[in-house]
């Protein structure tokens, strides 16, 4: 429902995504503000810019896509009407999950809806400034995420038949939630086997020594091993013959995009 106050303040109907970044309060403790900066940045720009982002796709510029960064925390947000908002909505999020796993071997956690939101982006002294009821829904959507991924409102009832159509989204076959599969770039990003082979060693270490977390990178080597139907690239002999990741630093944009940012810059 669109609700009107004294200001000629409203609701649009939009599509929103929330998304946890997990492991993010010990890559803050352990890295320079400008690798972080740099982090969070790559994401956007990559998701936007890039060459497999939004613009070059779907032809939807920076403006029609909301984003707003709070440490952990990632929503965005594109109004329903926006041609192919639901198709963009799921690739962005595909590639920050991509990203962030191929690059600093952290996962993330969230949930997809569409509904009633208000973000002021206006630069005014309202700015900052978001709610609605479809924001609620994906925070409740990324609370009840067992594994890292994120998760389609099951309100939104997609099909089996758009699951199938849709590249970036795919149907758990154990409970039956859609949710974002972002291994489907690996069928279209050159640099991605390369990637993936460093960020298999960070989640076979993280499985090894950290406990608290050993049964979302245990879903996530089994994700990832079926989707690429090859289970060698977790193989003793591969991880052993790897370095370590160590985190990147902004040239990351050369990687991707071949796009140079530095801190200030877009």
């Amino acid at each position: 429902m669109m609700e009107e106050n004294n200001t000629g303040t409203v609701y649009k109907k939009c599509y929103v995504a929330f998304i946890d970044i997990l492991g993010f309060t010990k890559y803050v403790s352990e890295n320079a503000c400008e690798t972080i900066f740099g982090t969070l940045l790559t994401l956007k720009i990559e998701a936007i810019t890039g060459p497999n982002g939004l613009k070059a796709k779907y032809g939807i510029e920076a403006n029609d896509v909301k984003i707003l960064c709070i440490s952990d925390s990632i929503i965005v947000s594109i109004e329903e009407n926006v041609p192919h908002a639901f198709e963009a909505i799921t690739e962005m999020c595909a590639v920050f999950q991509a990203v962030l796993l191929l690059n600093c071997g952290m996962l993330m956690r969230g949930g997809i809806s569409c509904g009633d939101f208000y973000m002021d982006d206006s630069g005014d002294i309202g700015d900052g400034i978001l709610f609605g009821p479809a924001y609620n829904r994906t925070v409740e959507l990324e609370k009840g995420a067992r594994y890292p991924i994120i998760k389609i409102d099951e309100n939104l009832r997609i099909s089996d038949n758009a699951v199938v159509n849709q590249p970036f989204l795919t149907r758990s076959p154990y409970d039956g939630t859609v949710f974002v599969d972002y291994m489907s770039l690996a069928k279209t990003l050159s640099y991605f086997s390369q990637k993936m082979e460093r960020a298999a060693k960070k989640i076979v270490g993280q499985i090894k020594m950290c406990s608290s977390v050993k049964e979302k990178y245990d879903w996530t080597k089994r994700y990832i091993i079926d989707s690429l139907g090859d289970e060698s690239i977790f193989s003793e002999e591969k991880i052993a013959s790897l370095n370590a990741i160590t985190p990147q630093r902004l040239n990351l944009c050369v990687e991707f995009s071949g796009e140079e940012v530095k801190h200030g810059q877009t």
